[in-house]
């Protein structure tokens, strides 16, 4: 069973095929995507009772 929701999955899948045809080619733009999923993920992690980096490195 995988916590990691489908919908950021398909993000990072959606992220990985941009890479790949070359639609973000500078690291900035990839680095602003990266924080854009990384925000979500933060979400969905609280709303699994989540709440720190300190708790989520113990998982």
């Amino acid at each position: 069973m995988s916590l990691i929701s489908l919908d950021l999955i398909h993000e990072l899948v959606e992220l990985n095929n941009l890479i790949i045809n070359e639609q973000i080619i500078h690291p900035t733009r990839l680095a602003l995507k990266l924080e854009e999923i990384a925000a979500r993920a933060w979400e969905e992690a609280r709303e699994l009772g989540v709440i720190s980096f300190e708790e989520a490195e113990g998982l």
